[in-house]
């Protein structure tokens, strides 16, 4: 016979898979509208060079802290306000040890809007999935509010966001992307980061990158 002890992680360990299962794809409604309209942005590799309809953004990323797990989701959600559309920037999970992630990917031109960031931390056997609307100047309590309706624009048309412009057929360096704290914000670190790349994406001349780091 099993033990009390025994029975209890193993049922953990089921309510787990079972809350990474609702997690993986579906989190309510207005999600399930957003994944029909949405694609994963794709990466940039070392050998690319700017394809005839999209243009190339790369920058870096900081993680929230707190985020201790390799397993779950973290992306960021744009909204192409020229063609309505949403993109997804699909963040590798990191560790405890590494919160910062250089990024480089193809994206239609277009104007941006940061609409949401979407993350997951794990305790022990159970996991918290997090839906965060990204807003300019917004107290914390206010932005809770925004992150337990939906994210679309036209359930709060005053909420200001982080803005950018990617133009057609253009290389451009966004910025690092902190989302360490609740406020998240944005600085520029180009210097660095063409000197640690610029013999990787050979085909880019990150020198001549665009600077269009949101605001």
């Amino acid at each position: 016979m099993l033990k009390v002890s025994t029975l209890l992680y193993l049922l953990l360990i089921s309510l787990d898979i079972f809350s990474q299962r609702q997690q993986s794809y579906v989190i309510d409604n207005n999600d399930t509208i957003m994944f029909r309209q949405t694609r994963y942005l794709q990466l940039v590799d070392g050998l690319d060079s700017l394809k005839n309809d999209k243009s190339i953004i790369y920058g870096s990323f900081v993680q929230r802290h707190g985020i201790k797990d390799d397993r779950y989701i973290q992306r960021i959600i744009l909204k192409n306000t020229d063609l309505k559309k949403f993109v997804m920037i699909n963040v590798d999970i990191l560790n405890r040890y590494k919160r910062h992630k250089f990024w480089f990917f193809h994206i239609p031109p277009g104007n941006y809007e940061i609409v949401r960031y979407d993350f997951c931390n794990y305790y022990y056997y159970f996991s918290s999935y997090k839906k965060e609307t990204v807003v300019i100047d917004n107290k914390a309590t206010e932005r809770r509010n925004y992150s337990d309706s939906t994210f679309l624009e036209e359930s709060f048309p005053k909420i200001k966001r982080f803005k950018f412009k990617i133009e057609p057929g253009t290389v451009n360096y966004v910025g690092v992307w902190n989302f360490y704290e609740d406020d998240p914000f944005f600085f520029d670190s180009k210097t660095h980061t063409d000197k640690k790349f610029k013999k990787t994406y050979i085909r880019l001349d990150l020198e001549k990158a665009i600077k269009t780091i949101p605001q």
